[in-house]
């Protein structure tokens, strides 16, 4: 019986890795991609069943391919780099990012979050327009500025700021996606971007969300701010196809630090996967990454702490 296991496990470790590298050619292929950690435990276990049954090539291979997994896994693409702290001529930027689920009917612990870490930006998807009201009430005066386009179903978007927001846009695509939210932070020369991409549970809606992702990019690129932070749930994770063409495309960074497996999808579960970002570029580096506790969502909300290198060239 335990042959049986290891033999099924590595076989399947093969042909679900042969598929993993067939991200760019089917949709169904793609979502695979987005559990390469989950891949990395299955392999390691087939290894050491293997090894058990004296098969050491078998699990050698085994072995190789869940290093490999880890490091497309952690390594991804863009700009990840050691911790950095304040100094004198720096200055914190945080922002918190939270899918608050359109189902979720209670803000307060989000409200929570909010007083505890204390964000300078708030982005945030499927918020319909009385449960940020709900909100807004519970927070009071901590978010002066809003730029909103909440809706009743999971396109509803919002950009909560205690800094001022200048020259907002609400930027459509089809009736079935969200819109993508864009502003100006006055006085940092700073453009902030909230994304909410649909979920890849078919080709159509895979297409729809590839496209926003390259729609989003052609903008970052085009964007002449000197700093710029994109922030949302881009249902895909940083090692498929179509965020690591984003990330060549835009050059952005991405805020998680060093070990980028810190999911904020079905948490807790099998099934997690990180697919909450929050990126930046320019002057910006990135001092600390953490996915908070649930909130009534099938995501936990992200909170980035950024620091501004050269604060001497705030509100120029």
């Amino acid at each position: 019986m335990l042959s049986l296991l290891s033999l099924y496990l590595w076989y399947g470790t093969l042909v679900s890795g042969g598929w993993m590298l067939l991200a760019r050619t089917n949709w169904i292929f793609d979502l695979l991609i987005h559990f390469t950690m989950q891949y990395v435990f299955v392999a390691l276990l087939a290894a050491c069943l293997l090894m058990l049954q004296r098969s050491y090539v078998r699990a050698a291979i085994a072995v190789f391919c869940a290093a490999l997994a880890f490091f497309v896994t952690v390594h991804g693409n863009g700009f990840v780099g050691a911790v950095w702290s304040a100094s004198p001529t720096s200055q914190e930027l945080i922002v918190l990012q939270a899918n608050v689920n359109m189902g979720n009917k209670n803000p307060d612990a989000l409200a929570a979050r909010i007083f505890k870490e204390r964000p300078d930006i708030l982005t945030l998807n499927e918020v319909p327009p009385a449960w940020l009201s709900a909100l807004k009430e519970k927070t009071g005066d901590w978010f002066a500025y809003s730029l909103e386009a909440t809706h009743d179903s999971y396109r509803g978007m919002a950009i909560l700021s205690r800094l001022p927001l200048d020259n907002g846009r609400v930027i459509p695509f089809s009736d079935e996606e969200s819109p993508l939210l864009q502003a100006e932070i006055r006085g940092y020369d700073l453009s902030i971007y909230a994304i909410h991409t649909l979920s890849p549970v078919s080709a159509h809606w895979s297409a729809l969300r590839d496209a926003q992702i390259a729609a989003l990019g052609r903008l970052v690129s085009e964007d002449t701010h000197a700093r710029i932070v994109v922030s949302g749930d881009f249902n895909s994770s940083v090692q498929s196809p179509a965020l690591q063409s984003f990330f060549n495309e835009t050059k952005l960074g991405d805020s998680r630090l060093l070990f980028r497996w810190q999911p904020t999808w079905m948490a807790g579960t099998p099934l997690a996967v990180a697919i909450d970002h929050v990126l930046f570029k320019g002057d910006l580096r990135s001092a600390g990454f953490t996915v908070l506790d649930p909130i009534g969502s099938d995501h936990r909300p992200v909170v980035a702490r950024l620091i501004v290198m050269d604060n001497s060239r705030i509100g120029e």
